[in-house]
């Protein structure tokens, strides 16, 4: 339609309208297809002065209703029979094609701007124009409130784009999505030609290419996911492309460098900007591939924009240091619908320009040498798996590198016991998964590597057009090289418990234990496991050192030839007893207990640890679910005591909260940040009680009105790293159970840790602890009783504590030689870096010998694996540096 034609069918529909009551700030609900009425509709909302608020087809009832009420839509447009679809009670306009009707014009436009009929409403800069609802990490979606001098800013800041008569643009994205805001306005604004698609919701590649070709298109916009998917079918079809903008997600720098290579005359350009500025924040032109290893940058703020890298402080991070972005300028929305905590929380005041707002993206970037931006991933994306940060993206970034790989993601799946693995998703033709995760064992650090590597046929698209994460297939079914199935009855019995620790359907024979996923600590776990059902104390060495589920049986088969209990380590079980009252304590709490009364009250034994909790969180479910734990667990309650000089522990009647709330959601976010740095150290540091029976602290942080943060401080008396994961999965089991109503499914503990207790004093005494206390002194026997370091000052007579943290982060190249060097040695990673470490302290020593403490784990028994409690002991690693070994016999010295 000419601009003539559309301008008439607009100004009567905005007349009724405005006779409906629309007016400024008035929300209106437009439920359209996408079509030419849609547009209409859009225009005629605008032209009465109100604000629209699109309501996709296809939502659920429920949905709509909602939508509706947070949005205050005080009625719905549609087209003739679309209140049918609507929930009952709305009130509905169904606007039909006006008497006048829209005149048809050659193809092309007849003149830009709106033709002299009645003006429309009076818009001011700061009117409401859209509203626009994005996910919510809540699960509820918020709603975004853009004024029109933001959709003005979009376009007359697009040096980024071109706009006017002479472009053609292919409106795509559906009208919920913000590069409907691009794709509308744009060429309306400016006189260009719109190209409303005639595709359906979710066109295929082939219908969207001809439709570019058909239509002459020469600007469109595509998201990440849709871009990857034309490069590799239908990269042809968009040749007459002048511009052709992606974004929303990062962009496969092979896939630029095809569409670079495919469409010489085209402009590229990497689009980057959330839904609450507007479209775009910044962008760059592509004119050449990334280096290897490299990403496609985001480029610099746009037009009337502005773009800060901060510190957690809140302050600018120096050029190359990862920050948060925070994006300022006119194109920022005014906030949140209805949700003014949120917003106050997400909009914060300008740090360096009095009077004016910042949006903290929650984005993680660097500034470039070369002045660009590059965008590193969310920082909530953010995961921890075995105590290993880990940014998914990164993995994404290598898979997509190697040969064959048209389209990557990786996503995180909580596996049985809360245990998280990385799965990765490789589109690709002729592509093995196993071969895959082997080439990315080679190229990433061992924690970064999947557990598994799934190929697909294409990644699932959300309606945006970007990867939909939720759709992904559970891993488990995925392609694996070909093995043997198990033999015998041992054999089938070891794949049940490979498939229950793993996650994995039908393991071969020949299959590796840690190439299927598996890591130290469940392999602690499998070895509990056959001391339970088997009787047999299979040391772990041998899971590390045959790996394979045959070689693991030939084992197992071979201890089961010795008489029970005479096997090497064989241990009697743990029983438990329901004997109340004081007890004895561990040997690991007696060491504690005695360094607590050398240095009272010292906090150089609290284990401290702060839980992120997004969304509403209800602090009565939440006292209610941490007294369920202490309930459950005895050392959490037990006071500690001593009756003649001996150490004793005993459970206490639980008293409950109350946890301190303390508030800090209306401080800036720079202030907010060092208040809770200063308030968790002072917790950590904070002396317990230990007769008073309370050996767990939390405190609660609230630092935005959906955002809390817990902070725990455990007395190692009390527990271990292990038990802090046993206590976060408990407090989110219990929590979801109060907060449901629904009862939490957790299996009772098979024992107390006073059993463990008990049982370690029994085990350990007599002839037994004759033989290992005479094994330990034969083993450190000449060791050197202190590291001799060549420091700058004399060692103090009384022992301080004085001392600082360095974190050394090694290349990932560096790291790939160092596993392969590990796996060629037949060591682990472990083994060579203290391999390494203590070749460094001999060199600085000049020691030939020198002793290690390593902490591990202790919990070689499959009841101690639910438990809270001290479990973990410090092994003395003892390494000789006699007869200048070369490093690979240092190794091996190290290894056995």
């Amino acid at each position: 339609w000419s601009y003539s034609g559309l301008d008439a069918w607009t100004e009567a529909w905005a007349r009724e309208l405005a006779s409906a009551g629309v007016g400024p700030e008035v929300r209106v609900g437009v439920a359209f297809e996408r079509s030419v009425a849609m547009v209409a509709a859009l225009l005629a909302v605008w032209r009465a002065g109100g604000a629209y608020v699109p309501i996709e087809p296809g939502l659920p009832e429920e949905r709509r209703r909602w939508l509706l009420a947070d949005a205050g839509c005080r009625l719905v447009v549609t087209a003739p029979g679309g209140g049918r679809d609507l929930p009952e009670g709305t009130a509905v306009i169904e606007l039909g094609v006006p008497a006048a009707g829209p005149r048809a014009s050659e193809r092309g436009v007849s003149g830009p701007g709106w033709t002299k009929g009645r003006q429309p409403a009076e818009i001011l800069p700061e009117g409401l124009a859209y509203v626009l609802y994005t996910s919510g990490s809540t699960g509820r979606p918020k709603g975004v409130a853009v004024p029109h001098r933001a959709v003005a800013r979009l376009v007359a800041g697009s040096s980024f784009a071109r706009l006017g008569p002479e472009e053609t643009w292919l409106q795509l994205a559906p009208v919920a999505f913000d590069a409907s805001t691009l794709e509308l306005w744009g060429p309306l604004a400016t006189g260009g030609r719109l190209v409303v698609s005639a595709t359906g919701r979710r066109p295929s590649l082939a219908e969207l290419g001809a439709e570019v070709a058909r239509e002459r298109v020469t600007s469109l916009w595509l998201t990440a996911g849709l871009f990857h998917q034309m490069v590799e079918e239908e990269l042809a079809s968009l040749s007459g492309l002048s511009l052709l903008l992606a974004g929303g997600d990062v962009l496969s720098p092979p896939h630029v460098e095809r569409a670079l290579a495919g469409l010489a005359g085209t402009r590229l350009v990497n689009g980057y900007g959330p839904t609450e500025n507007t479209t775009f924040s910044c962008c760059h032109r592509v004119r050449e591939a990334p280096e290897r290893g490299a990403s496609v940058p985001i480029g610099r703020p746009i037009g009337d924009s502005g773009g800060l890298v901060l510190d957690r402080h809140g302050q600018l991070a120096p050029l190359g240091t990862v920050g948060e972005l925070a994006v300022s300028g006119r194109g920022l929305a005014r906030g949140y619908q209805g949700r003014p905590g949120l917003t106050a929380e997400r909009f914060v005041p300008h740090p360096f320009a009095c009077g004016e707002r910042v949006y903290r993206t929650g984005d993680r970037v660097r500034w470039r040498a070369d002045g660009l931006l590059e965008f590193l991933g969310r920082a909530d994306a953010q995961v921890k798996i075995r105590g290993f940060r880990v940014e998914p993206g990164e993995v994404e970034a290598v898979l997509g590198e190697l040969a064959g790989v048209r389209a990557a993601a990786v996503k995180v799946w909580t596996r049985a016991a809360g245990d998280k693995q990385l799965v990765a998703y490789a589109v690709g033709e002729g592509l093995s998964g196993s071969a895959l995760r082997e080439e990315l064992a080679r190229r990433l650090p061992e924690p970064l590597v999947p557990a598994s590597v799934v190929v697909l046929e294409a990644l699932p698209l959300t309606a945006n057009g970007k990867v939909d994460r939720a759709a992904l297939p559970e891993p488990g079914g995925e392609e694996r090289a070909p093995s043997e199935p198990p033999r015998g009855p041992l054999e089938q019995l070891l794949a049940r418990m490979w498939e229950e620790l793993l996650g994995v359907e039908s393991p071969g024979r020949e299959e590796s234990f840690f190439e299927l996923g598996g890591h130290s600590l469940l392999a602690t776990r499998l070895v509990s496991r056959l001391r339970e059902e088997l009787g047999v104390e299979l040391p772990l060495a041998a899971v590390f050192e045959r790996q394979s589920l045959a070689g693991v049986a030939e084992e197992v088969a071979a201890l089961q030839g010795v008489p029970p209990g005479e096997g090497e380590g064989a241990l009697p079980p743990i029983e438990h007893s329901a004997a109340a009252g004081a007890s004895e304590l561990s040997f690991g709490q007696e060491r504690l207990w005695f360094l607590d009364q050398l240095a009272p009250g010292s906090p150089l034994y609290h284990i401290a640890a702060a839980i992120g909790c997004q969304g509403q969180l209800s602090l009565p479910a939440l006292g209610r679910a941490l007294g369920r734990i202490v309930l459950r667990h005895e050392p959490l309650r037990s006071r500690l005591f001593a009756v003649d000089g001996v150490p004793r522990q005993e459970p206490t009647a639980w008293r409950g909260g109350p946890w301190p709330v303390v508030d800090l959601a209306a401080l800036t976010p720079g202030v907010r940040a060092r208040t809770l740095d200063a308030l968790g150290r002072a917790e950590a540091g904070r002396p317990f009680d230990l007769g008073a029976g309370r050996l767990l602290r939390l405190v609660v942080v609230r630092s935005a009105a959906l955002e809390h943060v817990l902070l725990l401080t455990l007395h190692h008396l009390a527990g271990d790293g292990w038990s802090l994961g046993v206590l976060e999965r408990e407090l989110a089991a219990f929590y979801q159970a109060e907060v449901s109503g629904t009862p939490a499914e957790l299996p009772p503990l098979p024992i107390r840790y006073t059993d463990f207790a008990r049982w370690q004093r029994r085990l350990l005494a007599g002839e037994r602890l004759a033989a290992e206390t005479a094994w330990w002194r034969d083993e450190l026997s000449g060791a050197p009783a202190l590291l001799e370091l060549p420091t700058d000052r004399p060692r103090p007579a009384v022992q301080g504590f004085a001392g600082g943290l360095r974190r050394i982060s090694l290349p990932p190249l560096q790291v790939v030689a160092l596993e392969t060097l590990s796996r060629r040695q037949g060591a682990t990673l472990f083994m060579s870096l203290l391999a390494a470490w203590a070749a460094l302290l001999g060199r600085w020593s000049g020691q030939e010998e020198v002793v290690v403490g390593s902490p591990v784990a202790n919990r070689r028994r499959g009841e101690t694996e639910g438990l809270i409690g001290l479990f973990i002991n410090t092994l003395a690693l003892r390494t000789r540096l006699d007869g200048d070994p070369s490093f690979t016999e240092l190794l091996a010295r190290v290894r056995e």
